[in-house]
């Protein structure tokens, strides 16, 4: 059998069809990564998403309690396995998190569930709602209306600021 240096036919006395099971058998085969070093990813994922929560924005208060919930939750798995010299910064990572969080909850917009009887304009249904019309453009993009002149009755999703 002739090999060609470009791989041509056959490639490292692999032949063509069966490359991708020789690829994925190999791939099966590379040792995985020591725990420490699992551990150690872990970690700095783990820091770098609590340290992004100052610059995250949360269009709604349950987005902000849900992100909440899942940082805080893994911000305590990676305090249980901090080592000694580590855990007051993890402590004090986790509570600057939970301050972050806890003041920007009152500014940011509650998310009402209301049901609509009728096909109602955007603004009706975000004034019928809020007493004001500035979230009609979110409820659109929200519900997935495709013409703001024509909400279907139904279940709606509004944010309700303040």
């Amino acid at each position: 059998s002739q090999q060609r240096a470009g791989g041509g036919a056959s490639s490292g006395g692999v032949p063509a069809g069966s490359r991708g099971a020789a690829q994925s058998s190999q791939a099966q085969t590379l040792p995985l990564m020591p725990p420490s070093l699992t551990d150690f990813v872990r970690r700095v994922l783990v820091i770098e998403a609590a340290r992004s929560i100052p610059r995250a924005q949360f269009e709604s208060k349950s987005e902000l309690q849900a992100a909440r919930e899942v940082i805080l939750d893994a911000l305590n798995v990676e305090l249980q396995a901090a080592p000694d010299t580590l855990y007051p910064a993890m402590q004090a990572l986790r509570q600057a998190v939970a301050r972050s969080l806890a003041a920007r909850a009152p500014t940011v917009a509650e998310l009402d569930i209301l049901t609509t009887h009728a096909t109602l304009p955007a603004l009706v249904v975000a004034y019928q709602a809020t007493g004001g019309v500035e979230v009609a453009a979110d409820l659109v993009a929200r519900n997935g209306v495709r013409h703001p002149g024509f909400v279907p009755a139904g279940r709606l999703e509004v944010l309700r600021h303040g």
